[in-house]
């Protein structure tokens, strides 16, 4: 019982100094600024960390291969507001095939390991450092008639 009694005398200090029982914030919550109207971010780190490029959507259809130092690195992809981005891995299909296996990326984008984990019919495939080609459609550009 004096145990019990304890516990509770020590949850009412902790809580009369401000302690807070909310879990820590999720790496999620990491924030990225964005660039401007037509750009897509890549860096090589989790959590927007690691070597930086940006990349150009300056039409509505934008099909990029990964740049040198970056392709195959990739473990955080920003596209700025309006700007949707299809990550891609195989060359034969890039930017023709957008429904074979991409992942959809949107802003803020996404820069934790467990985003890019997606499941698919009862399959997991990991993106994080696998993306070799981006198709992003960029509205900001007008769309085409």
């Amino acid at each position: 019982m004096l145990f019990n009694f304890n516990l509770k005398l020590f949850v009412a200090i902790a809580f009369s100094f401000g302690a807070s029982a909310a879990p820590a914030p999720s790496q999620n919550l990491t924030e990225r600024v964005a660039v401007g109207n037509n750009h897509v971010l890549l860096t090589t780190d989790i959590n927007w960390g690691g070597a930086r490029t940006l990349l150009l959507a300056d039409s509505y259809r934008n099909c990029f291969q990964i740049p040198d130092g970056f392709f195959g690195k990739v473990s955080s992809i920003g596209p700025d507001p309006g700007i949707t981005c299809y990550g891609m891995v195989e060359p034969i299909h890039a930017c023709s095939d957008i429904s074979y296996p991409s992942i959809t990326i949107r802003y803020p984008g996404i820069s934790t390991t467990d985003l890019w984990i997606v499941s698919s019919g009862g399959v997991s495939y990991n993106w994080n450092d696998a993306i070799t080609y981006l198709y992003c459609e960029n509205p900001n550009m007008g769309i085409p008639e």
